[in-house]
């Protein structure tokens, strides 16, 4: 039997989030997804882009899980893939993960 990887597979979300005060914009966003995916390295490698003219966010390759892990950091506007939002009631991981 063929097991459904879609659900752990990462993908690019987007998220758009407060403008750090006293900081770079980019230093926190590289901080934030150091703090769940554990290394800069790995952070650095995950981050896809930076917006910093608009708004302040960035856009990640990331499993839902982590989606899941960075929006309980984070004040977010809005966070999504393709089909994918995670809104304020998202505030249990079982419920997440029974979803995903």
């Amino acid at each position: 039997m063929a097991s459904n990887s879609s659900s752990s597979e990462a993908k690019v979300h987007i998220f758009y989030i407060e403008q750090p005060e006293g900081q770079e914009p980019e230093e926190y966003h590289i901080k934030t997804l150091t703090s769940v995916l554990g290394s800069e390295d790995a952070a650095k490698e995950a981050l896809v882009y930076r917006y910093k003219h608009a708004a302040s966010g960035f856009s990640a390759k990331l499993t839902p899980l982590q989606v899941y892990e960075i929006s309980k950091l984070l004040e977010l506007y809005y966070t999504g893939s393709h089909g994918m939002d995670i809104g304020d009631n998202r505030t249990d991981e079982d419920a997440f993960k029974a979803t995903h």
